[in-house]
């Protein structure tokens, strides 16, 4: 309560901060704008302070109350950015006014510059991922208003706290009826999938090499173990004439495809592609479009770091029966632009009209091509800003295109990313729908990935966020199902939109 207090005296609550204009000769940037974090660690709220050696007591104090008040409310990370000659003596009286957290020297200036301040003192207040809640000026009761800045720490705060997503009605459940030898084995589940025509549902958990075909009522029907084979992946959910493919990749990024039966349960080999040097490697992923055709996306990675995506093809079609191969697609620019390997993502799904979906990570577009590998269209993503975190264009441009790729590593907890299967397609509706990830604080403490829904619709007016351990995998007529893993069980949660 006393920082209340102090705040309160400090503060003349009364002042509105709706006319922000002078703010202007302190910053670059306005409430709702996102900034670069510090860290990436992950956050509920952070406060990022600038003051110098001729920042006033009132100033300083001010900087001081505010910070431990966050303290006391919420996990925080707090940091004090000062430029000063004498850093050491300075950071010395600050400890002595009461601030216990990290003071960075930036005698140079350069997180000055970085965050675009231009005039000492000032302060940030966002959420975990930059997205500004609160710009105060301390020591000015007219730019640093006590009452908004309180209920902005409020409102970050109650954000930890996640209730069923009031856009989203929970209509069914079906629970996986486990048995001790699946559940002795079960790890993550890398893909989902429910396939229409046979009314299954496909789960294929990397680590165990293990593929679960379940039936709508949550029975376990097949069980099958790729215990033989180097690195195998099932990440199609489509069955032609009771054989799910899958591809396993030896030592030398070779891809090598077979057929699994699951009424017989054999597995046959179909086709390989080689490692060419000259092209990217292969993704893990791959679609099925037909019982003879096959579509992978390149993967940027290891020894393509000083390529990029410049002169790579995006997309390669594979005809098993006619032994064809159709190089196709481009990068996001963003991928000649810096070197963002470990990042790509390229999702796939089809349409109605057999028409290949691809998004990739960075990039607000959807791009539509035809099996001969032909664009057709493009569609941009009109995501929701309060909670598609899309700065990472202005913050790679801060970065030089030669960093070290670490540099590019640390914004991946808080940027919105693609998770491995983020293309769906809602066959009644016609319209593609996006998932894209954020990684936020749980309940229980613990730090892990959200999953959010786009419509790819001008019209949509937001985007849906699912509840905590809930991963979308299926859309038909709005509504989504959701694989929730916890450590002992699986279920299949049926949400309707609204």
């Amino acid at each position: 309560m006393k920082y209340v207090l102090i705040l309160c005296l400090l503060f003349n609550i009364g002042v509105s901060q709706g006319n922000s204009e002078p703010l202007k000769y302190y910053t670059n940037h306005q409430v709702s704008d996102r900034i670069i974090t510090f860290s990436n660690e992950s956050y509920s709220a952070r406060y990022y302070a600038f003051a110098d050696a001729l920042s006033c007591f009132t100033c300083m104090q001010t900087l001081v109350n505010s910070a431990n008040y966050i303290n006391g409310k919420i996990n925080a990370e707090i940091i004090l950015f000062l430029h000063s000659d004498n850093f050491a003596a300075n950071s010395k009286y600050l400890k002595k006014m009461g601030w216990k957290f990290l003071i960075i020297d930036d005698k140079i200036g350069a997180y000055k510059n970085l965050y675009e301040i231009k005039k000492n003192p000032v302060c940030f207040l966002s959420d975990n991922f930059g997205q500004i809640r609160f710009i105060g000026v301390p020591g000015n009761t007219k730019l640093f208003n006590g009452k908004i800045f309180e209920e902005a720490c409020s409102k970050l705060s109650e954000e930890k706290i996640q209730n069923l997503n009031s856009k989203l009605e929970l209509i069914d459940e079906i629970k996986i009826k486990l048995d001790s030898n699946t559940l002795s084995s079960l790890s993550k589940i890398w893909y989902a999938h429910y396939n229409d025509n046979e009314k299954l549902f496909l789960f294929y958990i990397f680590h165990s090499k293990e593929l679960l075909i379940v039936d709508t009522t949550g029975n376990i029907i097949k069980s099958k173990t790729f215990e033989n084979f180097v690195r195998p992946i099932c990440s199609s959910g489509r069955i032609f004439k009771d054989n799910i493919l899958f591809v396993d990749y030896d030592y030398e990024q070779n891809s090598h495809f077979y057929n699994y039966n699951i009424k017989t349960d054999s597995i046959k080999y179909v086709y390989s592609v080689y490692f060419s040097k000259d092209s990217a490697v292969l993704d893990y992923d791959y679609l099925q479009y037909d019982d003879s055709t096959i579509i992978k996306p390149s993967y940027l990675w290891g020894r393509h770091i000083s390529s990029n995506g410049k002169n790579l093809n995006l997309l390669h079609i594979y005809n098993i029966n006619q032994n064809t191969l159709i190089n196709a697609g481009r990068f996001a620019q963003i991928y000649d632009d810096y070197p963002l390997k470990n990042y790509f993502k390229c999702g796939l799904t089809l349409d109605n009209d057999n028409n290949i979906i691809v998004a990739q990570h960075f990039s607000d577009s959807l791009n539509f091509y035809n099996n001969n590998g032909v664009l057709l269209k493009s569609k941009i993503i009109h995501y929701d800003t309060n909670y598609y975190f899309n700065y990472w264009r202005e913050a790679f441009s801060k970065l030089d295109t030669s960093s070290n790729i670490e540099e590019f590593k640390k914004l991946s907890d808080t940027v919105s990313m693609l998770p491995v299967n983020p293309v769906l397609f809602d066959k009644t509706t016609g319209k593609p729908a996006i998932i894209y990830m954020n990684k936020e604080e749980f309940p229980d403490g613990k730090f892990d990935y959200v999953y959010y829904l786009n419509l790819v619709d001008k019209d949509s007016k937001y985007d849906y966020k699912f509840p905590y351990y809930n991963m979308p995998f299926y859309i038909n007529n709005k509504i989504v199902y959701c694989l929730q893993h916890l450590d002992s069980s699986l279920t299949i949660n049926v949400f309707k939109l609204k």
